[in-house]
């Protein structure tokens, strides 16, 4: 059986130039399963969606809490669903991707950012947008992003 509830999560493709800024599965530090992500793993940034907003103004409040940047050109790609099992637990998620471009161009120089939430922390960096098409490590959520890429 599924979790009780259905989560409503937002991720962004963050572009610059020919690459996208991922999150490292490999770095997250927490104590909480809640955020345990795959290992050998890539995630977009982004976050969930609270109670009484919107998908756009979540994933601009998650990106500004991540990066303090602000998101431009932002665009709304799609919504995945987005179902599960990480820690032998099923997971139900419904995913607004975006993608934009962050406006603080001191981050495209950043070959590392360092990101500390409340309970937990990870390292993000600049991937070329080829390694993720040629999908040599995962990235969540599971999405054609080999499709995506070629009409952007």
């Amino acid at each position: 059986m599924l979790s009780p509830h259905i989560k409503i999560k937002v991720r962004c493709l963050l572009i610059h130039e020919s690459n996208v800024l991922v999150a490292d599965a490999n770095t997250f530090e927490t104590t909480d399963e809640r955020y345990m992500v795959p290992r050998d793993s890539y995630r977009l940034l982004g976050g969930s969606v609270e109670f009484g907003e919107t998908a756009e103004d979540g994933i601009r409040r998650e990106i500004r809490e991540e990066l303090q940047s602000e998101i431009v050109e932002l665009e709304h790609i799609d919504v995945i669903e987005h179902i599960y099992i990480q820690n032998e637990a099923p997971h139900h998620e419904i995913v607004f991707l975006f993608t934009g471009h962050v406006a603080n161009a001191a981050i495209f120089e950043q070959g590392v950012i360092h990101i500390e939430e409340e309970s937990y922390a990870f390292d993000a960096r600049w991937v070329p947008i080829e390694e993720l098409v040629q999908g040599s490590l995962p990235i969540y959520p599971a999405y054609n992003y080999g499709a995506l890429f070629e009409n952007l």
